[in-house]
């Protein structure tokens, strides 16, 4: 791990970059925050429902008082700025001309940029 828990690790993971700081900048929370992730981080317990991922999304979207998206993929999500996602992840016009044309998804894209960040420097 680079971070000090598996929850900053994780914002951590979602940067390009290598820069832990910027990465909890970027994908932490704070007053003007729209959009949340959640994630559990340990197993779903059928003895408590409220350890499950329904039970987890209904607690946050009642006291949160929003709506729940089950649509991470960002081109599939219209609330998802595509532009914003480019620039962060310096997707070029020719890769994404590329994405569209073989099918695939776009968040491969982004995937991509995230799974090799340790091999090779964006």
């Amino acid at each position: 791990m680079a971070t000090k828990s598996i929850h900053t690790e994780l914002l951590y993971c979602l940067s390009p970059t290598k820069n832990i700081s910027q990465s909890l900048a970027k994908f932490g929370m704070n007053s003007s925050t729209a959009s949340v992730v959640a994630v559990l981080f340990h197993p779903q317990s059928a003895d408590n429902p409220s350890t499950s991922l329904d039970g987890l999304e209904s607690k946050l979207t009642s006291q949160l008082d929003c709506e729940s998206s089950h649509s991470l993929w960002p081109d599939t999500n219209p609330e998802c700025d595509l532009v914003e996602l480019f620039e962060l992840y310096k997707v070029t016009p020719e890769e994404q001309a590329l994405s569209k044309e073989s099918g695939d998804s776009l968040s491969y894209c982004f995937v991509t940029r995230v799974a090799c960040k340790d091999v090779v420097t964006v």
